[in-house]
């Protein structure tokens, strides 16, 4: 047992968890992967009962089933166990957050948000922007309910869509709490009789393709300030690649062939002494140049978009 791990008297999870994610941190851009691994799995004993109240809470508070309970816990646990490095890293923080230190809580809950939408749109088959307007509306029926001193099965979708302003149609209101109550989505309802595979294959069309011009230009802007490296290492961060690659350990991931070709090629690179090191300092500029796009467009206008734009610049790669 390594006890540089392990809690010093007096120390809050402030304290000890970011001193922990940088040792961590430390670590994995030194190689030493397996000492990484071993820090961290001191480290979840003192994480784990953090991560539990966040599950939780969430949980209670979106109104999850057991089964979606568990799924989001799993996706959650794979988020974190994955990041937990970057914890108050200021190689990985946005500008405006610059010299600020975040509570424990308050990462996970900001770098998990996705998990909950996903979890919701895994257990009821519905697209991940529909889980993400469900949120939205349970979120607003609860709000009308409380206010009205009423029960949530009393809010009508007349009531959700005046709340919402209009900004979700009436229909898709209504098709989501049929969705809900664990009938088959209206949009998935085939025409006749006949069943048809093709109706439940989920690809990147699930991810849209409409893009207000407004939001194409900065998009495009960002997508030309990365490199054939940068945007695999992109792919690798969103689980875009395959289930191998999205798998690896980035020690391990530096020393693919197709790592190594990118790498080799790539003429923004200053020294090519330490992949390991390129590579976690390419992931910190990726990860500036999303937050930068963040303060250029709402993102809830391109997040459905942004996969299948990774995916298409990934295919204009030539390896």
């Amino acid at each position: 047992m390594n006890t540089e791990f392990q809690r010093h008297a007096g120390e809050s999870d402030k304290q000890y968890f970011t001193r922990v994610a940088k040792m961590i941190y430390e670590l994995k851009l030194a190689g030493k992967k397996d000492e990484a691994t071993a820090g961290f799995k001191e480290v979840c004993n003192e994480l784990v009962p953090v991560v539990e109240q966040v599950i939780d809470c969430e949980s209670i508070r979106n109104r999850l089933d057991e089964d979606t309970k568990l799924d989001y816990a799993e996706r959650v646990y794979a988020v974190i166990s994955k990041i937990f490095y970057r914890y108050n890293n200021p190689a990985f923080m946005k500008e405006k957050d610059a010299g600020k230190q975040f509570e424990i809580k308050t990462f996970i809950k900001s770098r998990t948000q996705y998990c909950m939408r996903n979890a919701i749109a895994h257990s009821l088959g519905i697209a991940h922007d529909r889980a993400r307007t469900l949120l939205r509306i349970r979120s607003v029926r609860e709000t009308i309910a409380r206010e009205l001193e009423v029960s949530e099965d009393k809010v009508t979708a007349e009531m959700l869509y005046e709340r919402l302003e209009s900004t979700v149609a009436l229909e898709e209101i209504v098709d989501l709490l049929r969705v809900e109550k664990g009938h088959l989505s209206l949009d998935v309802l085939p025409e006749t009789s006949d069943f048809s595979e093709e109706q439940y294959e989920i690809g990147l069309e699930v991810y849209g393709t409409d893009l207000d011009d407004s939001c194409k230009a900065p998009l495009d802007e960002a997508m030309d300030r990365l490199s054939d490296l940068d945007v695999y290492l992109l792919m690798k961060e969103f689980g875009l690649l395959s289930e191998k690659e999205n798998a690896m350990e980035m020690c391990d991931f530096v020393i693919t062939p197709t790592f190594q070709k990118l790498f080799n090629r790539d003429q923004t690179i200053r020294s090519r002494e330490n992949p390991l090191r390129t590579a976690y300092n390419k992931n910190a500029k990726i990860m500036k140049v999303l937050a930068e796009l963040n303060g250029r467009l709402n993102m809830c206008d391109v997040e459905g978009c942004l996969a299948r734009c990774f995916c298409e610049r990934w295919k204009s790669v030539e390896i």
